[in-house]
C-alpha cells in the first residue's frame, strides 16, 4: 500500500463522538489501520465528552480504537466567545501535537479541516514530519496519494 508501518497524528476538530466522527473518520482510519497505518488521533471533543456519561463513552471508544492499534487523545473543544475560543483551541492542539509527534515519533500529520491546518504548520517548524492537507495533495508523492486513497 506505501503507508505500511508509518505513524501518522491524525487531527481533527470534529470530535471522535460527535456523528462525523463516528460515522466517517473512525471507519476510515480504522480501515487504513487494519493495512498497517499505525494512527493516534488527536480530537477536540464537545461539552458532552465532560461529563460523567461523556468520560465513560471516551473510555470505552479509546479501548475500542485501541483494540485497532489506533491511539486516541482529546483536548476540550471551547465554544464562546468564538475567535479567542478557537485561537486557544489551535495553541492548546499545537501544543499537544508537538508533545505526540516526539513521544510516538509521528512521520506524518493529515489535518481534516481548517482549523488543524492551522495546528499542523507550526508545529512542523519544531519537528521534523510530513504534513498533508487537501490544499498540498499535489505536492504528496504519488505513492501516498494512492495509498492515503486505500
Amino acid at each position: 500500500m506505501g503507508l505500511e508501518g508509518e505513524r501518522v497524528l491524525y487531527v481533527s476538530y470534529n470530535g471522535m463522538l460527535d456523528p462525523l466522527g463516528q460515522s466517517q473518520v473512525i471507519p476510515y482510519l480504522r480501515e487504513l489501520a487494519r493495512k498497517g497505518v499505525r494512527f493516534t488521533i488527536l480530537s477536540f471533543e464537545r461539552e458532552r465528552a465532560w461529563t460523567s456519561e461523556g468520560k465513560e463513552k471516551c473510555a470505552e471508544l479509546s479501548r475500542s480504537l485501541s483494540q485497532d492499534g489506533i491511539e486516541w487523545h482529546w483536548l476540550k473543544y471551547h465554544k464562546r466567545p468564538s475567535l479567542p475560543a478557537t485561537v486557544y483551541d489551535v495553541f492548546a492542539g499545537i501544543r499537544k501535537a508537538s508533545e505526540l509527534i516526539q513521544l510516538r515519533q509521528i512521520s506524518m500529520v493529515h489535518a481534516r479541516s481548517h482549523i488543524p491546518a492551522t495546528i499542523a504548520p507550526d508545529i512542523g517548524k519544531k519537528t521534523r514530519y510530513h504534513f498533508y492537507s487537501p490544499r498540498k495533495w499535489k505536492e504528496m508523492p504519488s505513492r501516498l496519494r494512492t495509498a492515503w486513497l486505500l
